[in-house]
C-alpha cells in the first residue's frame, strides 16, 4: 500500500503529536518492501553484493536513522519515500567507502614483518657502508703504487691489460702487483680491526 502525500502528512502529524511508535512502525511496514527493492538495486548499482539479508539490514538501518530524523522532517517539502531513499543511499555509500578503506588497510602482522625486514636491511647496509669506509681507510694507508693498482682494478674495474698500458708495465706485472697490494691491504685491515 502506498500513501498519498496528504495521507502521509496526516499520518506524520499524528505521530509527531502522540509520539506513538506503533504509528511509525505501521508506515515502515508499508514502505519496507519498496525500500528493500530499492536497496537491492542500489547495492547492485554501487557494486556491492546484492543479497536479501544485506538489503534488509540496509532498510533496518534506514528506519533507525529515520526515527531520529523524523521530528525535524517537514512533510510539505518532500514525501516519506524520498526522504527514506536519500537516507538509504547515504548508508550504502558510507558502507562502500568503509569497505574500500578496509581493503586498503594492511594487516598489522605484515607491517611489523616489513619493518623488521627493513630494519635488518638497513642495519646490514650500515654495516656494509662502515666496512667499505674501513677498507677505504686501509687503502689510504698503502704505499702509492699499491693504492693506485687497487683503485684501478677494484674501483675503476679495469682489466690487467688496460692497467698495464696506463702504468707502462706488462699485464703479468700488473697482476702480480695487484695480488701483492691485496695481501698488504689484508694485513692492514686485520691489524686495524684489532685496535
Amino acid at each position: 500500500m502506498r500513501l498519498s502525500f496528504l495521507q502521509e502528512k496526516i499520518f506524520f502529524d499524528k505521530y509527531l503529536k502522540e509520539k506513538d511508535d506503533t504509528l511509525i512502525n505501521e508506515i515502515f511496514l508499508m514502505y519496507h518492501s519498496r525500500l528493500k527493492s530499492a536497496a537491492l538495486f542500489l547495492c547492485r548499482f554501487l557494486g556491492r553484493d546484492a543479497i536479501e539479508s544485506t538489503a534488509d539490514e540496509i532498510v533496518d538501518e534506514t528506519f533507525c536513522r529515520l526515527k531520529v530524523f523524523l521530528p525535524s522532517w517537514d512533510p510539505s517539502k518532500s514525501n516519506f519515500y524520498t526522504l527514506a531513499y536519500g537516507i538509504m543511499l547515504k548508508i550504502i555509500k558510507e558502507e562502500k567507502r568503509k569497505k574500500k578503506k578496509e581493503s586498503k588497510c594492511v594487516p598489522i602482522d605484515s607491517v611489523e614483518n616489513k619493518i623488521k625486514q627493513d630494519k635488518d636491511l638497513f642495519l646490514e647496509m650500515i654495516e656494509k657502508k662502515e666496512q667499505k669506509e674501513f677498507v677505504r681507510k686501509c687503502i689510504q694507508l698503502l704505499p702509492t703504487k699499491d693504492k693506485e693498482i687497487i683503485l684501478l682494478r677494484d674501483y675503476d674495474d679495469l682489466s690487467y691489460e688496460t692497467i698495464a698500458e696506463k702504468l707502462g708495465i706488462t699485464p703479468e706485472c700488473a697482476r702480480k702487483r695487484y695480488h701483492d697490494a691485496r695481501k698488504k691491504l689484508k694485513v692492514y685491515y686485520e691489524k686495524l680491526q684489532q685496535i
